[in-house]
């Protein structure tokens, strides 16, 4: 996300919560231009920058690709 300006009326509440099974890892990262880990409100930021990413991956395995391998119905390369 990028503004040439940028003010908050109010503090957000940010919250970042995963939900999901236990096989799944999921990490963030934010890298902020001109823009605090906490903003103020009505104050004026300007030549903002937010750069967000979210990875996932499979901690055990793909659980769907297993059940196809006991079952024989995987057809992708081991």
């Amino acid at each position: 996300m990028e503004a040439e300006n940028l003010r908050f009326r109010e503090v957000p509440r940010t919250e970042i919560h995963f939900s999901g099974t236990p096989d799944y890892e999921s990490a963030t990262v934010d890298r902020r231009r001109n823009l605090p880990d906490r903003v103020s409100k009505d104050i004026d930021y300007h030549d903002v920058r937010v750069d967000y990413l979210l990875t996932n991956r499979l901690r055990n395995g793909n659980p769907y690709r297993k059940r196809q391998r006991a079952a024989g119905t995987d057809m992708s390369p081991p």
